[in-house]
């Protein structure tokens, strides 16, 4: 996939962690993920930088399932080069499945970094359904609910693809109506 070797050399080569985030940021936006509101900037559109680390990014895709779209799946990776560019891509895949179906019928939380508890303060804990973490590292459970962890793999595009169909499914309830 040239998407992710362009994405991943464009970290490579960044001179800054600073410059790392926006790069990371540019690319969930270019994804198709929205950046959560920004409370501090009434009326402006929001940001994915999140948490007071300063290098954990979030956002969000809004469900399409008029009855499913306040409940939220919670995707997390850390930021290592690989499970955060598979998590990347796969959202980019998850949005663009949306434009020919109703996937996700739920709303997905997208977090790159380890203060994954900082964006989830926006919603209310009854909403959390299920938390996936890509990669080893990160907690068990997660408001609430156990964390299924995605093991890491050396291939981003790979990985990518696991998780794109295990998000799926998380975002679609069980039996669906959403995918044809």
């Amino acid at each position: 996939m040239r998407r992710l070797d362009d994405l991943s050399e464009a970290l490579a080569e960044a001179g800054s962690d600073a410059a790392r985030t926006q790069i990371a940021a540019d690319a969930l936006a270019a994804s198709g993920v929205a950046p959560l509101a920004d409370a501090r900037v009434p009326g402006k559109s929001g940001r994915f930088v999140v948490g007071v680390d300063g290098r954990t990014l979030a956002g969000w895709i809004p469900g399409r399932g008029p009855l499913h779209k306040d409940s939220l799946i919670v995707v997390a990776a850390s930021r290592d080069g690989v499970s955060d560019l598979a998590l990347i891509e796969a959202s980019r895949m998850l949005v663009a499945s949306g434009a020919y179906t109703q996937i996700p019928a739920r709303s997905v939380l997208v977090v790159l970094g380890d203060d994954v508890r900082a964006p989830l303060r926006l919603w209310n804990r009854e909403a959390v359904l299920s938390v996936l973490r890509v990669g080893t590292a990160g907690p068990d459970s997660l408001a609430g609910r156990p964390v299924q962890a995605l093991a890491p793999e050396a291939n981003a595009a790979t990985l990518a693809a696991r998780l794109y169909e295990v998000l799926s499914l998380a975002a679609t309830p069980s039996p669906s109506v959403y995918t044809r």
